[in-house]
């Protein structure tokens, strides 16, 4: 990105520099249990390519993309993916919520 001496220019374009920059701005309005954070952290990689599939469709369609990808992950309801998942999907959730690791001496 280039910017001469007084181009306007507002932050939010900065954001949309770099992908990550645009998907981790949004975490706060997401849970902050670990198990949530982590959650948010594995999603960027399967969010960022339903991204691109979406611009690509659109430019099969001969349309010109606008959406931002600060703006299409704006949209995506990140509490309800999490709480749709089963707990034994979630992170740090499984085997050892519901058993945890029992010790045997002979």
């Amino acid at each position: 990105m280039t910017m001469s001496y007084g181009s306007p220019f507002s932050f939010s374009d900065i954001i949309e520099e770099d992908p990550r920059m645009a998907f981790f701005s949004v975490q706060n309005r997401f849970g902050q249990s670990p198990a949530q954070k982590k959650f948010f952290q594995s999603q960027f990689q399967p969010i960022f390519n339903q991204y691109l599939g979406t611009l690509g469709a659109s430019l099969k369609r001969g349309e010109l993309p606008t959406q931002t990808f600060g703006e299409f992950t704006e949209a995506i309801p990140f509490s309800q993916r999490f709480s749709a998942m089963p707990p034994s999907m979630r992170p740090e959730a499984g085997r050892r919520q519901f058993a945890p690791p029992t010790q045997f001496f002979f």
